[in-house]
């Protein structure tokens, strides 16, 4: 699919777009948050428990870094 560069860049301007992508902030840095209470605080040594968590936390995170041209190849 092509993306257009300047409409992307209007989309992730869009107040809606921009309220998005600090949800998604939210809840990765809420994600490791519950990593830390877990593992350090708790003591936990759950492994998949701690993966679920990490890896939450890292799509959270490449999906609000996501750019044009990634969005672009991803939906080819």
């Amino acid at each position: 699919m092509r993306i257009d560069p300047e409409s992307f860049e209007e989309w992730t301007a869009h107040p809606i777009s921009e309220a998005l992508w600090k949800a998604m902030e939210r809840l990765e840095a809420k994600a490791k948050d519950a990593w830390v209470a877990r593992s350090w605080e708790a003591g936990s040594t759950d492994p998949i428990e701690l993966a679920r968590l990490r890896a939450r936390a890292a799509v959270l995170a490449e999906m609000r870094n996501i750019t044009a041209e990634q969005l672009e190849d991803l939906t080819e």
